[in-house]
C-alpha cells in the first residue's frame, strides 16, 4: 500500500516544485532574448521576425519520450489550426537525443503540422532552467514573457483560455499570467473555511497514525465497519474544483467539480473501503485529495475493522523505517456560518467589489453589495434564496441565464465573473 502512496506523493511534489517554478520564473515581464531554430523541415524560426506578423508566440519544449508532453501535443495542434495566423509556434526538443528524424517520425505518429525542431545545445532550456518538461512560454506582441508554465496543459480549453488573452486588439501592454485563467462563464461552487475529507458514516472511527521523529501531520485512517465510505469533500475559496482532484485507489481519480451534489450544495463521493487487485484482497482503501496546480494534498486511508490497524501499520512502518504508532481521535468541528458568504471573482481569481446581487424569496427580494475584498455577506433568516447578479462594476459581464440558489442552510459559495 505504502508505494502507491509513495507513488502519488512523489507526482504531487512533482507538481509542486515545477508549479513554483514557473510562478517564480525571473523571465515574466521582461524580453526573450531573440533566438533561431531550424524546424524538421529545413524552415528556420526566429522569434524576433515570428512577432513581425503574430500577435504572440507560443515556445514549447519537449522530448518524444515524455508522456506529458505527448498528452498535450493534440492540444497544441488544435491551437494551430484555430489561432496560427495570430500566434506563431514552434516545439523544441531539448533532449540531446532526439535527432531531426526521430522528431521527423514523431510528426507524423501524431500528426502534428505546426513546427518542430531540435533545442541545439539545450540553450533555450538552459535559459528557462526549468525542472522538467513540457514547458510552454508564451511571448506577447512587444517580446516580453506574459506567460511561463512548466508541465503539461491537462484541456485544450485551458491552453485556448491562456492564449487568447494574449490576443486581440484590447491588448495594448504586456500582462503576466502566473495561472491559467479560470473559465470565465458566470457560476458558483460551494466552499467551506478550510480544505478538508470528511467520512461521514455515524459509525465510523477516526485514528491517527504518528510517524516517530516527523514533524508533521499525522496519517488519518478512518474505520468505517460497511461496503462503503461517504467522503465529503471541503476546499476553499482559494480553491479551484476543476483542478482538483479526488483519487481513488480502486477507481478512477476524478475532478472535485464532478463529485458536486446540487441537492447537498457539497461534493461527495462513495468510497469502496476494501478491495482487490491481481486476484488479492486487500483490507483498506486509499484516497487522495490532490490540488493538481501546486502539490498539495490530504490522504485518508479506510479499513472495515480495528484489527487491519496493526497490519496497515506494519506496512507503513517497513515502507518509512520508523517507528508507528497510532490513536483514536475526535472528528474536528466544522466552523458554523452564521450568515451566507459569496466571494465574487473573476476568471483570474481577483475579487471583485460592488458587485451586487439580490436575495430573493416568494414574497420579497433584499439586495447585498461586494466589500473591497469581493466578499457578500447576507445574515437573512435561513431560507431557499435565489440569488439574481444584478449590478457588476464597469468592466465586467456576467451570463444572462445564471441562476443561482442557496440551501435553506447558511452556506458559502465562490461565484466567478467575467473581466472583460
Amino acid at each position: 500500500m505504502k508505494k502507491i502512496i509513495i507513488v502519488l506523493l512523489i507526482m504531487a511534489l512533482a507538481l509542486a516544485a515545477v508549479s513554483a517554478a514557473a510562478e517564480e520564473s525571473e523571465l515574466l515581464g521582461k524580453p526573450f532574448e531573440d533566438f533561431t531554430a531550424t524546424d524538421t523541415e529545413g524552415n528556420t524560426f526566429t522569434l524576433s521576425e515570428a512577432l513581425k506578423d503574430h500577435e504572440a508566440v507560443l515556445i514549447n519544449l519537449w522530448a518524444t519520450w515524455c508522456g506529458p508532453c505527448q498528452n498535450e501535443m493534440p492540444y497544441l495542434e488544435n491551437l494551430w489550426k484555430t489561432y496560427g495566423d495570430r500566434v506563431a509556434m514552434i516545439a523544441l526538443s531539448s533532449d540531446p537525443e532526439d535527432t531531426t528524424e526521430k522528431i521527423t517520425a514523431f510528426r507524423e505518429e501524431f500528426g502534428i503540422t505546426f513546427p518542430m525542431g531540435r533545442d541545439e545545445n539545450r540553450a533555450l532550456a538552459g535559459r528557462l532552467n526549468a525542472p522538467g518538461i513540457p514547458d510552454t512560454v508564451i511571448v506577447d506582441r512587444f517580446g516580453n514573457v506574459g506567460f511561463y508554465r512548466v508541465g503539461t496543459f491537462f484541456t485544450y480549453e485551458d491552453l485556448e483560455r491562456t492564449v487568447t488573452v494574449f490576443l486581440g486588439d484590447g491588448y495594448t501592454e504586456t500582462r503576466i499570467l502566473t495561472d491559467i485563467p479560470k473559465d470565465s462563464s458566470t457560476r458558483t461552487f460551494p466552499v467551506s473555511a478550510k480544505r478538508a475529507v470528511y467520512v461521514e458514516n455515524e459509525n465510523a472511527k477516526k485514528v491517527l497514525f504518528h510517524f516517530d521523529e516527523d514533524e508533521g501531520e499525522p496519517l488519518v485512517c478512518y474505520i468505517v465497519p460497511e461496503d462503503k465510505a461517504r467522503i465529503r469533500i471541503g476546499i476553499t475559496a482559494a480553491d479551484d474544483p476543476d483542478t482538483m482532484l479526488y483519487g481513488d485507489i480502486w477507481a478512477d481519480s476524478l475532478e472535485v467539480s464532478k463529485l458536486l451534489d446540487p441537492q447537498r450544495n457539497e461534493y461527495v463521493y462513495e468510497q469502496a473501503v476494501q478491495g482487490e487487485a491481481d486476484g488479492v484482497a486487500y483490507h483498506y482503501g486509499y484516497g487522495i485529495l490532490m490540488d493538481m496546480m501546486n502539490g498539495d494534498t490530504i490522504e485518508i486511508i479506510l479499513t472495515p475493522d480495528e484489527q487491519y490497524l496493526e497490519e496497515i501499520m506494519q506496512s507503513l512502518a517497513a515502507s518509512n523505517l520508523h517507528n508507528i504508532t497510532w490513536e483514536y481521535a475526535e472528528e474536528e468541528k466544522e466552523s458554523e456560518l452564521q450568515a451566507y458568504f459569496i466571494h465574487v471573482v473573476d476568471q483570474y481569481d481577483e475579487p471583485v467589489a460592488e458587485a451586487v446581487v439580490n436575495f430573493c424569496t416568494d414574497t420579497a427580494c433584499v439586495p447585498a453589495e461586494a466589500d473591497e475584498n469581493g466578499l457578500i455577506t447576507f445574515d437573512g433568516a435561513p431560507d431557499k434564496y435565489h440569488v439574481q447578479l444584478i449590478d457588476l462594476p464597469e468592466g465586467y459581464s456576467s451570463d444572462e441565464d445564471f441562476e443561482m440558489y442557496t440551501g435553506t442552510e447558511y452556506g458559502e459559495w465562490v461565484l466567478r465573473v467575467k473581466k472583460d
